[in-house]
């Protein structure tokens, strides 16, 4: 797996969690999420796995990229650029942070039908 170091980019790290929560949203995760503004000010969400790493979450990280790669490449563009990198000498995968997602999802509409997701919890599988 190629990986690339963040340390030295990561302006501000916060939890997703308490990022979302200050933005009155609801938010729950079962891993190590955050919220990650880099030098240049593009914002990212992290999830960084415990060492050592497990078989299963080296597969998470490959799937996601492995997402973000046939979304480009069908140029179907629903997966945001997700990259394997290295934080604090812990393996993880970076992924831009799309902001109003939920919003958006919040108002998608299902064949003519406006989809409630006021109970909605984010989790890995």
């Amino acid at each position: 797996m190629k990986t690339f170091s963040i340390d030295s980019r990561v302006a501000t790290l916060k939890p997703m969690s308490e990022y979302l929560l200050s933005l009155g949203k609801k938010a729950t995760f079962s891993s190590d999420v955050n919220y990650v503004v880099m030098d240049d000010q593009s914002t990212w969400v992290l999830k960084i796995y415990r060492s050592p790493i497990s078989s299963y979450d080296i597969q998470q990280i490959i799937v996601e990229v492995t997402a973000y790669k046939i979304s480009k490449k069908a140029s179907i563009d629903l997966v945001p650029k997700t990259s394997i990198v290295a934080y604090e000498g812990k393996l993880g995968s970076l992924q831009k942070f799309v902001d109003n997602t939920i919003d958006f999802f919040r108002n998608w509409t299902r064949y003519g039908t406006k989809v409630n997701l006021d109970n909605l919890e984010i989790y890995e599988i």
